[in-house]
């Protein structure tokens, strides 16, 4: 059996019979579905290159935040960094509504889990996320033309931290 590990999530899944002898192509993780470039030969990898820019944050997220930040993840790899900037904010609000936060919008729901879940900093990059979404998602003079790949990849750094501290990955 020929394992691989994935730059991303560090899982070392087995690949398919048909990659072993000598195989140079593209093979996706199947516990992230992080893209990579693999090179066997001989039942053997020699190489592995990570294809995608982020991969998939580690947590115990319930299926509604998984499901958004998994669009975030694609989007952000295919360079629709305002795209992923909507799916964060929709991971955000799946994560309030399932910690038990109510309110007619996000930022009430937000407010709800201050001084319970969330830290005066924390809630300040929660409206951040949220702010972001709004404007990718209502285009009128939100100034994201000009959301850099950078800018987009720091909103994600921070929510996906923000996301993961609120769903540790079990046994961490």
């Amino acid at each position: 059996m020929v394992t691989v590990q994935c730059q991303f999530c560090l899982s070392q899944p087995s690949v398919p019979s048909s990659y072993h002898g000598s195989y140079e192509g593209p093979w996706r993780c199947p516990t992230c579905g992080a893209r990579h470039v693999i090179r066997t030969i001989m039942s053997g990898v020699v190489s592995v290159r990570a294809v995608d820019k982020l991969g998939m944050p580690e947590g115990d997220f319930p299926e509604g935040v998984s499901t958004s930040l998994t669009e975030m993840v694609r989007a952000f790899n295919a360079d629709a960094p305002r795209a992923a900037a909507v799916m964060l904010r929709r991971a955000l609000e799946c994560a309030c509504v399932d910690k038990g936060a109510t309110g007619r919008d996000l930022r009430t729901k937000i407010a709800a889990l201050g001084g319970k879940l969330l830290d005066e900093y924390e809630l300040a990059q929660a409206n951040g996320i949220r702010l972001l979404g709004n404007y990718g998602a209502h285009p009128d003079n939100d100034g994201l033309d000009e959301l850099t790949e950078k800018d987009a990849k720091r909103a994600i750094d921070f929510g996906t931290h923000l996301l993961c501290r609120l769903y540790p990955q079990r046994g961490g």
